[in-house]
């Protein structure tokens, strides 16, 4: 997937801080694909992710998650991923997770 351009579409994203397109730039990325908000596994594998945040940055790796829910669910989501995370450690997640009700990037990904 080195190199990847996905088709002519602006997905909704949770968190960016930078164009989209940049976001990814100059670096490698990890894609988490989930089905859906709120499964108990994903909700730990994404907190545990964020926790690490500052492993992957400072291998210049960026995270993005996608799942098939809409804008406002992946807001609630990470609200509830943090809480549930700050169980075990302080838990906040920084990386934009793509909203994918179509499934436009899924299917160009798988």
């Amino acid at each position: 997937m080195n190199g990847l351009v996905t088709p002519g579409f602006a997905p909704l994203l949770s968190y960016i801080s930078q164009a989209r397109h940049v976001y990814v730039l100059f670096c490698q990325a990890i894609l988490f694909s989930h089905p859906g908000d709120f499964t108990p596994v994903c909700t730990t594998e994404l907190g545990e992710v964020a926790r690490r945040a500052p492993d992957f940055s400072k291998r210049n790796v960026k995270v993005i998650g996608i799942s098939a829910n809409g804008l406002q669910e992946h807001y609630n989501w990470i609200k509830d991923i943090n809480e549930y995370g700050g169980k075990v450690a302080p838990t906040d997640v920084q990386f934009p997770i793509v909203c994918d009700t179509i499934p436009a990037c899924s299917q160009v990904i798988y």
